[in-house]
């Protein structure tokens, strides 16, 4: 995330794919810094017991640390696709693990 706040190369490359909705685009980090975009969808992703144990001895390796990690937080968008019956609309899948938010 820090790369597309920074980097104005960066930021116009994503925003691009964002924009031509031909790709699906994953920002992980600070979602709060990136101003409402109304084709990325808020996520939080609740990890397992096993993942969160991982992850916490991964940052204390890395000598970082983290309030929250059973929850992963990111903003996501999907690429569109064309169906053969255009009267369709396209689904997001939606697993029990993860509650999506419309921005």
């Amino acid at each position: 995330m820090q790369l597309y706040r920074c980097d104005p190369r960066v930021c116009a490359r994503v925003n691009a794919a964002i924009d031509s909705r031909s790709t699906e685009v994953v920002l992980w980090g600070d979602t709060e810094s990136v101003g409402p975009k109304p084709e990325m969808i808020a996520v939080a992703h609740h990890i397992s017991q096993a993942a969160a144990t991982f992850k916490t001895h991964a940052l204390a390796a890395a000598r970082e640390t983290s309030t929250d990690v059973a929850v992963e937080n990111f903003l996501a968008t999907r690429a569109t696709f064309r169906r053969p019956d255009a009267h369709q609309q396209p689904t997001l899948n939606r697993s029990g693990s993860c509650t999506t938010v419309r921005l």
